[in-house]
C-alpha cells in the first residue's frame, strides 16, 4: 500500500472517534439551553468537546499529509518535490505543535473541562485566540496544498478541455476551505458564548463535517490516479526509484501502456471472470498461471465459489489468449502458449524496414503469416469470433499502437527494432546473439508513451482496417481436427441474416457482435467454472452496458444455427473450441 493510501486511512481511523462523540454530545446535552442541564451533563460536553479537538487537529493535519504523499507519487519532477517535502515539513510541524498545544492548554488537563463551574482551580492559555490561530494556519495550508499542483498541470502537454478537467479534478479542495471557513465564523461567535452548549453546536457540526469532507475530496483524488496527469512531452522516467529491477520468485510482469479505461475495464472484467476469482472480496487475475495465495485463491469454497483454481492467463486458451500469436506457438502444438519463442520473434524483427521500423503494415502481414502457419500446421486451429477475431488482432494492435515511442517530431509512433526488443525482454549477448530473458521487459531509453488513450473506437478501426486488406483476419471459425481443413462459420446464420462478412465491417457492427456474443455465451462459458453465475454475469452485463448504450446496435435474435445453441455448434465442430471448453 503507498504512503497516501497508508495516510488516508489513518485519517479515516482518526475520524471515527469524533463521529462516535456526537452522540454522547446530544445524549448530555449538546445543542440545548446549558440552563437546563445538570452539571455533569456541562461536564460532560466539554470533556468530550475536548477530546474531539484532539482527533479533529491530527485528522485534518495528517489529510494534507496525505494528499502532499500523493503528489509526491504522481509528480516525478524533482524542484516540484523539494517543494512539496517543505510544504510537508509545515504541515507535520502544524499539526504536532497544534496537537500539544490543544492537549495541553489547561493545568491541570481537567481544567479544559471543570473551569465552566467556577470550584476548580487551574490555567487555561487563551483558547479562543489558539483556536483561531490553528483555523487560520489551517487554511492557509489548505490554500497552498489545493494550489500547488495547478501551475505543474496548466503546463502538461494535453488539450485544453482535459487540461481544465484535470486542474478541476486537484481543485476540489476549495470544498474544504470553504468549510473551514464557516468553521472559523462559527469560532468567533462560540468565543463571545455565555450558553456553551447551545453555541457550540454549530462549531461542533462544522469540525465534523470538514473531517469527512477532507476524507471524501482526498479519495476523489485518489481514484483518478496517474494516468490523468501524466506529461506526454516528457520520455518516461527510468532511474532512481523507477530502474529496472530483476523479478523476484513469483514475480510476474507484462507491458501495457496507454490503453483507454474503456477498453482496459472491459479486458480487466474478462481477465477476472474467465481466469481469476470474480467472487473474491479482493477480485483479480493472475497474468501467470494458477498461483496460491496471491489473494486470488477459492476463498468461498467449491459450494459458491470458484470449481478449482483460478487458472490465470496462462490457462486462458480460447478464453483470452487464442492461436496464431505474434510470439508464441500455439497450446495445442507445443504444449506451451506462454514462453516467447525466439523464432518467431526473429521471423517479425528481421523484417524490420532498412530504418529498423516495425510499421503496422507489417504487423498485419504477420498476422497473415501466422494465421496461414496456424492452419497449416495445427489440426485444432481454432479462431473465435472473440478470441480470434479481435482478442488475438488485438494484440498486434497493442504492440503497434501502444508501444511505439511517441515522440514529438513522431506523434504517431514509431516502433523501432530496439523499442521491440527492450518491450519484449531481448538482449544480445557477448557474441552479439538474440537472447530471451523471461520477466525482463523493460521500458526503453527516452521512451515517449502516447499522448492519447487507445480505446474501443480506435480497436474497432484498426481491425475493420486489417480485415479489409486481408479477409482471412476476420474469419470465423477453424481447423475440424485436420491440417488444412479450416471451416468457416456462416455470420448470417448466426445473426439471423443481421450480419454478413461485408455488414460486420460496417460502423459499430463489429463491436455490437463482439458484445452480444459475449452477453450470449456468458452463461455456458461460466458454467463450468463457478458455482454461482449470477454476480460475474452482471459483472460483465454491466461492464458493457455503458459502451453498449453509445453504440448503434441493432436488435439480435437468439445466437443459434439450425436451431441449436451456437455455443453448442461452436463446440461440436472444432476440435479446439471443444478442448479448450470455449466457443468464444
Amino acid at each position: 500500500m503507498s504512503w497516501d493510501d497508508t495516510t488516508m486511512g489513518i485519517v479515516v481511523a482518526l475520524a471515527i472517534p469524533p463521529a462516535v462523540f456526537t452522540f454522547f454530545l446530544v445524549d448530555n446535552g449538546l445543542g440545548r439551553d446549558m440552563w437546563t442541564l445538570k452539571d455533569y451533563q456541562i461536564t460532560n460536553v466539554l470533556h468530550y468537546y475536548f477530546i474531539g479537538e484532539i482527533f479533529y487537529v491530527l485528522s485534518l493535519g495528517v489529510s494534507k499529509i496525505s494528499i502532499l504523499c500523493f503528489y509526491l507519487r504522481v509528480f516525478p519532477h524533482q524542484d516540484f518535490r523539494r517543494i512539496i517535502f517543505g510544504v510537508m515539513g509545515l504541515a507535520v510541524a502544524y499539526t504536532i505543535a497544534f496537537f500539544f498545544a490543544t492537549t495541553f492548554q489547561c493545568t491541570p488537563m481537567s481544567y479544559a473541562w471543570t473551569q465552566w463551574d467556577g470550584l476548580h482551580e487551574g490555567k487555561c492559555n487563551d483558547i479562543h485566540l489558539q483556536g483561531w490561530i490553528a483555523a487560520g494556519i489551517n487554511i492557509a495550508l489548505d490554500i497552498i496544498v489545493m494550489v500547488l499542483p495547478l501551475k505543474h498541470l496548466a503546463g502538461l502537454n494535453m488539450n485544453l478541455r482535459r487540461k481544465l478537467m484535470v486542474m478541476a479534478m486537484f481543485s476540489v479542495g476549495i470544498i474544504v476551505i470553504v468549510i473551514s471557513a464557516l468553521r472559523l465564523y462559527t469560532l468567533a461567535h462560540f468565543a463571545k458564548s455565555t450558553n456553551i452548549t447551545w453555541d457550540y453546536f454549530e462549531a461542533g457540526y462544522w469540525s465534523l463535517l470538514e473531517i469527512d469532507v477532507s476524507i471524501i475530496c482526498g479519495s476523489k483524488l485518489y481514484g483518478k490516479e496517474k494516468r490523468f496527469i501524466i506529461d506526454s512531452s516528457k520520455p518516461i522516467d527510468i532511474s532512481g526509484k523507477h530502474a529496472f529491477q530483476a523479478p523476484g520468485k513469483g514475480d510476474q510482469r507484462g507491458p501495457l501502456f496507454g490503453m483507454g479505461i474503456d477498453l482496459a475495464l472491459i479486458l480487466g472484467v474478462m481477465g477476472t471472470v474467465w481466469t481469476g476469482n470474480p467472487l473474491s472480496l479482493d477480485p483479480g487475475f493472475s497474468i501467470g498461471g494458477t498461483v496460491d495465495g496471491d489473494g486470488s485463491g477459492n476463498i468461498l469454497g467449491n459450494l459458491v465459489g470458484i470449481l478449482g483454481n483460478p487458472r490465470g492467463l496462462q490457462g486462458s486458451h480460447n478464453w483470452i489468449e487464442s492461436d496464431s500469436s505474434l510470439t508464441r506457438d500455439d497450446l495445442y502444438v507445443t504444449g506451451d502458449a506462454w514462453t516467447m519463442n525466439m523464432t518467431l520473434f526473429r521471423d517479425i524483427y528481421d523484417r524490420a524496414d532498412d530504418h529498423g521500423v516495425i510499421s503496422m503494415d507489417l504487423l498485419a502481414e504477420q498476422a497473415v503469416r501466422r494465421w496461414d502457419y496456424s492452419v497449416s500446421h495445427n489440426p485444432d486451429f481454432y479462431y473465435g469470433p472473440v478470441t480470434g477475431m479481435v482478442s488475438r488482432n488485438a494484440g498486434y494492435m497493442f504492440l503497434g499502437r501502444l508501444l511505439p515511442n511517441h515522440t514529438e517530431q513522431k506523434p504517431d509512433g514509431v516502433l523501432s527494432q530496439e523499442v521491440f526488443k527492450s518491450f519484449f525482454a531481448v538482449y544480445e549477448d557477448a557474441q552479439g546473439n538474440l537472447e530471451y530473458r523471461q520477466g525482463h521487459e523493460t521500458f526503453p531509453k527516452n521512451w515517449f508513451r502516447r499522448s492519447s488513450d487507445y480505446g474501443l473506437v480506435s480497436l474497432n478501426l484498426d481491425i475493420v482496417s486489417w480485415v479489409m486488406k486481408h479477409p482471412e483476419l476476420g474469419s470465423i471459425g477453424g481447423n475440424t481436427g485436420t491440417v488444412d481443413s479450416f471451416s468457416g462459420l456462416d455470420l448470417r446464420n448466426m445473426t439471423g441474416g443481421l450480419v454478413s462478412s461485408a455488414s460486420l465491417l460496417e460502423g459499430d457492427n463489429l463491436l455490437c457482435f463482439v458484445f452480444e456474443l459475449l452477453k450470449t455465451f456468458l452463461p455456458n462459458s461460466l458454467s463450468p467454472l463457478l458455482a454461482t453465475l449470477a454476480g460475474p454475469i452482471n459483472l460483465v452485463t454491466d461492464t458493457l452496458a455503458t459502451p453498449i448504450t453509445s453504440l448503434a446496435c441493432p436488435s439480435w435474435q437468439d445466437m443459434t444455427k439450425g436451431g441449436e445453441p451456437l455455443w453448442d455448434v461452436i463446440q461440436g465442430k472444432f476440435p479446439g473450441a471443444s478442448k479448450a471448453g470455449s466457443s468464444l
